[in-house]
This record gives structure tokens, C-alpha cells and sequence, in this order.
């Protein structure tokens, strides 16, 4: 690849850490490892990665629902979103970490009706399936009757605000 273009750096988006060691093996041309990863905490990604084929990582895709199986709780993934960004922050180059981070896309931005197969209807029902991945925006349709140009903030979206201000996160209900 970089015979080709020797000019612009080479990524792969991977699930997870799955096939590591073949990539690492097959790909020695990649210079960026990014990965899609829904974890509760990225840990044991930055040091298997370090050890196993020591590239920078980015995470192309994490996030998480707010919606938990039969109830709303915007405060579990505003959670999950502190606690990540601050993992990938954390072990960035120059902090207490690995070193190997370099950044990450939030999955989603919006609430995904259509995941479901209906449009028009935010799915109530489904928990770890394709239609419940409708509920990872930062973002929501509200009730549906002025999508898909509403736009209600939650509580994960504040939490990018205000840790990307370095206002520390004062005003903002976890629960």
C-alpha cells in the first residue's frame, strides 16, 4: 500500500480485537489500528494491541444504549460515556496510560429509528439487537412527530460538553 502511496498513513477498522495476530501478521503496511468496540472501559484493548502489534489505536465506533432492556436511563450512558472518554483520553500519548490512543467516534450522534424497520416508530422493545442500537444517539427524535429534525439532548451529550471545556462535569445529573 504505501508503495503506492507512500504519502498518507494506512488504517484498518476491525471488530474488536478479533483476528489481532493476523492482522499483525498479514498487514505489517497498517499504521492505525482502529476498531469498533461497545466495552464498558477499553483497558485490556490499549496494552493486547501495544504488545501484539504495537500501532496507535483509533476507535472508529463506541457508544452505548439509553434505553436498558424495558427503561430509559440516559444516566447509564452518560456514564458509559465519561468513563470511555476518559479511558481514551487517558491513555493517549504524554498521560498515565499505554500511549496508544488517538482518539475515537461517539456511536451515534442520533437516535436510529429505521433500525428496526419502521421508520416513523422508535422501537420499545428490542435490547441488544439491531433495533436496539436505535437508542446509542447522544441525541434523541423525541416523540417522532417532528423527526428526523428534532433534536432533545441527553445527559451524554452535556458530558462531551463539558469535558471537552474542562468545565469538570458540575452540572450534570449521572443518575
Amino acid at each position: 500500500i504505501h508503495e503506492l502511496d507512500p504519502n498518507h498513513p494506512v488504517a484498518i477498522c476491525n471488530w474488536d480485537l478479533f483476528h489481532l495476530e493476523d492482522i499483525a501478521k498479514w498487514c505489517p503496511s497498517v499504521d492505525i489500528f482502529g476498531l469498533n468496540s461497545y466495552r464498558w472501559g477499553f483497558k485490556e484493548i490499549w496494552k493486547t494491541v501495544k504488545e501484539t502489534f504495537d500501532r496507535p489505536i483509533f476507535l472508529t465506533e463506541y457508544g452505548f444504549q439509553a434505553k436498558l432492556k424495558h427503561f430509559y436511563d440516559d444516566g447509564a450512558q452518560a456514564r458509559y460515556h465519561m468513563d470511555s472518554w476518559k479511558d481514551i483520553e487517558g491513555n493517549s500519548f504524554g498521560q498515565n496510560g499505554v500511549g496508544n490512543s488517538i482518539g475515537g467516534v461517539i456511536f451515534s450522534w442520533c437516535d436510529q429509528w429505521h433500525l428496526g424497520g419502521t421508520p416513523s416508530i422508535h422501537d420499545m422493545g428490542a435490547f441488544m439487537t439491531v433495533a436496539g442500537a436505535e437508542w446509542y444517539g447522544i441525541t434523541g427524535q423525541g416523540d417522532g412527530s417532528k423527526s428526523p429534525y428534532l433534536r432533545q439532548l441527553r445527559k451524554s451529550y452535556f458530558v462531551y460538553k463539558d469535558l471537552w471545556t474542562n468545565s469538570k462535569n458540575k452540572n450534570i445529573d449521572l443518575k
